[in-house]
């Protein structure tokens, strides 16, 4: 009788440990690799530093997003050239409202500090950059 016991035990623990290893390899987000899609570097990657804020302002909040009361996050993936700017932004995911619009057309104007190769020159790099927007009533 224990021993049937211990072995549905030992099932559900090896159940739920393949569920839970499952759902963290189902979550990991699919960056195409080490070089991303346009086979510049993923920052924070194969020992690729990641590029640091400057000058970074936050973007205002839309009329339209005013107007609904909505917060949320836009996630932006984006190229830090060698000379600190932010190029080719692409929204991944956002509330819209306006808020994607506002991220994108502010995010451009910031500057970096770029990522460094392990041999410490300046590299292009690949990273994504969460902006909240939080409503302060």
């Amino acid at each position: 009788m224990a021993a049937k016991v211990e072995l549905r035990v030992f099932r559900c623990l090896l159940l739920s440990a393949f569920t839970i290893i499952s759902g963290a390899v189902a979550q990991q987000p699919d960056d195409n690799g080490p070089r991303g899609e346009s086979g510049v570097p993923r920052a924070g990657v194969n020992g690729v530093t990641r590029p640091e804020c400057i000058y970074c302002p936050r973007p205002e909040y839309s009329k339209e997003a005013r107007r609904a009361n909505v917060s949320g996050v836009v996630v932006l993936d984006v190229t830090i050239t060698t000379d600190g700017k932010v190029i080719d932004p692409v929204v991944v995911r956002g509330p819209g409202l306006g808020l994607n619009e506002k991220a994108l057309a502010q995010v451009k104007k910031w500057k970096m500090q770029p990522a460094l190769n392990p041999g410490g020159k300046p590299v292009n790099s690949r990273v994504q950059i969460e902006i909240t927007f939080r409503r302060n009533n």
